[in-house]
């Protein structure tokens, strides 16, 4: 598991950017008390459903968390 800040950095985006896109459903986590946390397999499921989502021409073009650079980094690990 990981804290906001830990998966933020796993993701290479801002921790406000992924709490607010992790509030409202967008990336996989959870609210417990007033902290956030995160499942790293979880996270990185995420990131290759978005990768695949990214070679198909229908996909919308999103920001954030999602953006083509994070995934590219995340890929290159």
């Amino acid at each position: 598991m990981m804290n906001l800040e830990q998966a933020a950095e796993f993701l290479h985006c801002h921790p406000e950017t992924l709490r607010k896109q992790a509030a409202d459903g967008t990336v996989p986590g959870t609210r417990v008390g007033r902290r956030w946390i995160f499942d790293r397999d979880q996270l990185a499921d995420w990131v290759r459903e978005r990768a695949r989502c990214s070679t198909d021409e229908k996909a919308p073009r999103t920001t954030g968390v999602d953006s083509a650079s994070a995934i590219v980094k995340f890929a290159s690990r």
